[in-house]
């Protein structure tokens, strides 16, 4: 009996064991059973899950390959990888940690994600996450900040925090690369709406000689080479009668909704951006020079178009968080229940490099918990078919990687008053409906790659 079938028949039944009510146990493992065949008589896999049938170059580190018309993950030994994979697990005795393992393996995911422990890092292929900075866009009010990354002192541990990682992570065949910080707050609009000022707003309001406020004034001496009176006029900047003075000037009361700023502010997120990048670019290359490197996790449309060009530039690969809003009310982010065909065709027109959906996730109703992050579908049948119709559309496209899910086990957010529903209920039991329909989607998506 070969490892897929000893895994998915242990996971079965378990699954019958555990359940209350032994004929909805039974009910549910039949159909399950009907994926057995299928995933245990599915193409020849290399040791990482890379498919034999899709030959890269064997370069004994992880990659990136167009073959034959399509972007590809690539395995140390060079066969094509989609990754599926899981983000955000929780704290678990032995006995769980067996079962995580054997219930992904089960329901078809390859991947450990890019928050996963060092139990399951040493079992799957997985990404490694750096926070850089503080400005995730889910962070609360007094663990939210923005830092002056011009500044050297800023940029040395930057750098360091990334190079740690390398070296720690560099020698391991499933790491498959770094990807930095979680949904950093860039867009303009959004920021000024939900934190009241923006980086640049930041940046500009340090005091001389902050490196920050140098670097923004240097940018506007050279936006506005030989036309200080174009900028007096733009800014409305009373008093300006040489660029020099700009070294010490106060931008306070700026109206920054002007159409002039508004378009220099786009631009200096661009030059923010590359600070930030080029500590992440450096370290890698010090560090592990094999090692992929993935952009920020941006949230979904928190990343002007500047932005993701400077990111394309230091990175092999750009990392999307498709969501989230909150269900059942409409929140701060997209809604993830539609597949916008339009903003991925965008997003690799303008980067030019492969995208992977760093995480992503739907959620259900019940009556316990009728409060949940993610869109909400009215349970958790309807919210594992729509996971299908997802994940399908997205290999649809042939820049895109692979897929992350949030959430293994579901976890209540007191401060947000909120469960962030995972595959697992509270109890550490899963959603038997939902994975009944996750399991063959996976399959599905994984023969969809590669038919």
């Amino acid at each position: 009996m070969s490892e897929c079938q000893r895994t998915l028949i242990h996971w079965l039944m378990r699954t019958i064991a555990n359940t209350r009510n032994r004929r909805n146990g039974w009910t549910l493992c039949l159909g399950l059973l009907a994926c057995l065949c299928s995933f245990c008589i599915a193409e020849p896999l290399d040791e990482y899950g890379g498919k034999l049938s899709v030959e890269g170059e064997a370069t004994g580190d992880w990659h990136v390959e167009s073959i034959d018309g399509r972007f590809w993950l690539v395995t140390p030994k060079g066969n094509g990888f989609f990754a599926l994979g899981v983000n955000h697990y929780g704290d678990f005795n032995a006995k769980e940690r067996a079962e995580t393992i054997s219930n992904l393996r089960a329901w078809g995911f390859n991947t450990g994600g890019h928050s996963s422990p060092d139990w399951l890092r040493a079992k799957m292929p997985h990404f490694i996450s750096v926070t850089q900075h503080d400005n995730e866009h889910w962070e609360p009010v007094g663990g939210f900040r923005f830092d002056d990354v011009f500044d050297p002192v800023w940029q040395d541990q930057a750098r360091e925090q990334v190079a740690k990682a390398a070296r720690q992570h560099r020698d391991s065949p499933l790491a498959i690369g770094i990807s930095l910080t979680d949904t950093p707050r860039y867009n303009l609009e959004a920021t000024r709406a939900h934190r009241v000022f923006s980086w640049v707003d930041y940046i500009r309001a340090l005091e001389p000689p902050a490196p920050g406020f140098k670097a923004y004034v240097d940018f506007l001496k050279r936006r506005w080479t030989g036309n200080l009176t174009g900028l007096v006029q733009a800014y409305r900047l009373p008093g300006l009668d040489s660029f020099d003075q700009l070294d010490d000037y106060s931008f306070s009361g700026l109206e920054i909704s002007r159409p002039a700023i508004r378009e220099d502010d786009e631009a200096f997120l661009a030059v923010i951006a590359d600070a930030v990048y080029t500590t992440a670019r450096e370290a890698i290359d010090a560090e592990a020079p094999g090692m992929l490197l993935l952009s920020e996790r941006f949230k979904m449309h928190d990343h002007p178009d500047g932005v993701l060009q400077v990111a394309a530039r230091f990175c092999d690969i750009i990392a999307i968080q498709a969501g989230p809003t909150y269900g059942p009310d409409v929140g701060n982010g997209p809604d993830e229940s539609v597949l916008d065909a339009a903003y991925w065709d965008h997003l690799y027109k303008v980067t030019g490099r492969p995208i992977l959906v760093c995480d992503h996730a739907c959620s259900f109703y019940t009556e316990e918990y009728p409060r949940t992050l993610w869109h909400q579908f009215p349970s958790p049948r309807a919210a594992g078919q729509f996971y299908r119709e997802y994940l399908l559309g997205l290999t649809e496209f042939p820049f895109i990687l692979g897929y992350q899910r949030c959430q293994y086990r579901s976890r209540f957010d007191p401060i947000r008053n909120l469960l962030k529903q995972g595959l697992l209920d509270l109890d550490g039991k899963p959603y038997a409906e939902l994975v009944q329909e996750i399991a063959p989607a996976n399959k599905a998506a994984l023969e969809a790659v590669a038919p």
